[in-house]
């Protein structure tokens, strides 16, 4: 039945002007449900209609980056930034894109121009300092998120983020408060590990044994998190508890 609503929605659009929003509201929900095939139909039929509209271009680069093309899902989002410069969501996609394609100093261009239209946006400069991370560029990455920090104290992401690239800078002190202060009201198990993480880096084990099993708590399968607890009971001289940790993780590696 949803095929032929898109159908018959189709037909009408080749008959007469259907508004661009219904075509694009229909475009995305078939790409939140991956039905990629179809968000294209009604995008190539709204492009017709609405050759001029930056968010079609931005939509087609919806689907392409899904289809893991990040070339074409570049010049779309490249055109929907042209058409239409106040879509933030099309300047953020368009630097994820270029790093896909590890053309970072295009990435870092998009990201600085961004910032430059967009200054208060804290999860733009969030995003910014998260690929710095992954390339490895630290104390840019501070920077950025020092920035992100200022505009929103309380962003829990920003100052996890802003704690892992301290704990690398090995700040590990500084990095364990900041990660206190942000887990009292951001409710994170990612930023969790990494607090584990940088306890257990100090030889703080008592701590790190605690979050992991906390964490473990919450997820019994998390094979990863039973090897980070072996090590640490291995290192308080648990050797009971570290061969059960690492049995478990042995089990959940097979799978």
């Amino acid at each position: 039945m949803k095929f032929l609503a898109l159908a018959a929605l189709l037909v009408t659009a080749a008959e007469e002007t259907v508004p661009v929003e219904t075509m694009l509201a229909a475009a995305e929900n078939n790409i939140k449900i991956n039905k990629l095939d179809r968000a294209k139909l009604m995008l190539d039929q709204a492009k017709k209609s609405y050759p001029d509209d930056g968010r079609v271009d931005y939509f087609y680069g919806l689907v392409f980056a899904q289809q893991e093309k990040p070339e074409d899902a570049v010049k779309a989002f490249e055109a929907a930034v042209k058409k239409r410069p106040d879509m933030i969501e099309a300047h953020l996609n368009l630097a994820l894109q270029l790093d896909v394609l590890k053309r970072y100093d295009a990435s870092d261009k998009v990201y600085a121009d961004a910032t430059k239209r967009f200054p208060k946006d804290v999860d733009l400069l969030t995003e910014w300092g998260t690929t710095l991370i992954l390339r490895d560029k630290l104390k840019e990455a501070e920077d950025v998120l020092k920035r992100a920090a200022a505009l929103d104290p309380k962003n829990g992401q920003t100052q996890c983020d802003l704690a892992y690239v301290e704990s690398k800078l090995k700040r590990a002190e500084q990095a364990i408060k900041r990660y206190e202060a942000a887990l009292k009201s951001f409710d994170d198990p990612g930023c969790k590990r990494q607090l584990g993480d940088t306890y257990a880096a100090v030889g703080d084990l008592a701590h790190a044994e605690a979050v992991y099993t906390a964490l473990l708590a919450k997820d019994s399968n998390d094979g990863a998190l039973y090897y980070r607890r072996s090590k640490v009971r291995e290192a308080k001289g648990d050797k009971a508890g570290a061969a059960a940790d690492k049995a478990e993780w042995e089990k959940r590696k097979k799978k």
